[in-house]
This record gives structure tokens, sequence and C-alpha cells, in this order.
């Protein structure tokens, strides 16, 4: 798998948040045949916010839960149930709910049968699932995303535990959002 060249340190500045990319970015190069053009804008994003969502996933840790302490809390609940049993003990719920308006799942995946039956968006990785999430976050104008940003700049949701359903043995969009939320200079 071809590894894009490694980036000096830059400083990458976005509308909403201002991070310093590291020394070493790796844009993820693996794509399933669906995936044509393995570039940003394969997902809708440009060049620079692709390169601002890959200094932050850098930042993230090897893991879902990052051993040096996190928020995140691993639970098997699901869907609108899951949703309110996370409510219920003061946590927010990070799985895709289709009957909420508002959730805060990632409209991306690189699991196929995810793909087809919620009508998501097929990325070639787990990692480009979570990139394109942070993008997403970030810059994405629809409503969801704008309203996820809305609470990220009030702070609601920091000190909340995190519900995610299972460690990755990477990060996940959980884990990216654990970091927004703690990050967020709006």
């Amino acid at each position: 798998m071809a590894k894009a060249p490694r980036k000096k340190k830059e400083v990458i500045e976005a509308p909403v948040v201002t991070i310093e990319a590291p020394e070493e970015v790796v844009i993820p190069q693996e794509v399933y045949e669906e995936v044509v053009d393995n570039t940003p804008y394969a997902y809708g994003f440009t060049k620079t916010q692709w390169d601002h969502a890959c200094s932050i996933y850098a930042l993230l840790g090897p893991k879902t839960v990052n051993p040096l302490g996190s928020n995140i809390i691993l639970r098997q609940w699901y869907g609108l149930k899951g949703m309110n049993q996370a409510k219920a003990i003061g946590a927010v719920f990070t799985l895709r709910v289709p009957e909420a308006r508002y959730h805060l799942g990632n409209p991306f995946s690189s699991v196929r049968k995810e793909v087809e039956k919620s009508g998501l968006c097929l990325t070639a990785t787990v990692s480009d699932s979570v990139i394109c999430y942070i993008c997403w976050i970030i810059y994405a104008q629809n409503e969801r995303a704008q309203k996820i940003r809305e609470w990220l700049s009030q702070g609601v949701l920091k000190g909340k535990q995190i519900v995610y359903y299972k460690e990755l043995m990477q990060p996940s969009h959980a884990t990216a959002l654990e970091w927004l939320i703690y990050n967020w200079n709006a």
C-alpha cells in the first residue's frame, strides 16, 4: 500500500479550530474497489480540510479508549434504546440513531453492510471513517453537523461519559469526538 509523503511541520488553520500538525501525518491510502478516487475529494472534502483532520487524528492515540485517561465507556447499547440508556446515566451516546433528528453517530463507515443498510458514505478504512467524521463535524453545513458544533461551542458535552460499543484497537469516531469536546475553540 502506497503512503503519502511525510509532511513537514506546518500550522493548519481552519475557521473553527487551529491545530499544529505533527511532523508525521500518514494519510491512509488503502481503498475498496468502489472508491475509485482515493483523495479527500472522493469523500467531499478539500485537501486542506483532510490534512487538518489528519493532524487531529494523529493526536488521538493508539486505541478507542485512551490508556492515559478517557471518558469513553464501552457498552453494547444500540439505537434509541441505547441513547436512552446513556441519557439515564448522564452520558452521551455516540452510535447512530436513525430515529433521532440529532445524534453523534458517524455518517461514514468502511463496513459495506452498514453502508448498504443505513445509507452511509463508504470509506476505505476505519481510519478514513474517523478522519471523515472529523472533517464532517468541523466543515459540513448540514443541520446535524451544525448542531454538534453548537454543542461543542457551548461545552455541554464536557465532563460526560461517552458511550461507544467496543474497543477497536485504533481510534474510533468516539475517540475523535472526545478530542473535539476538549479542544474546541469556536
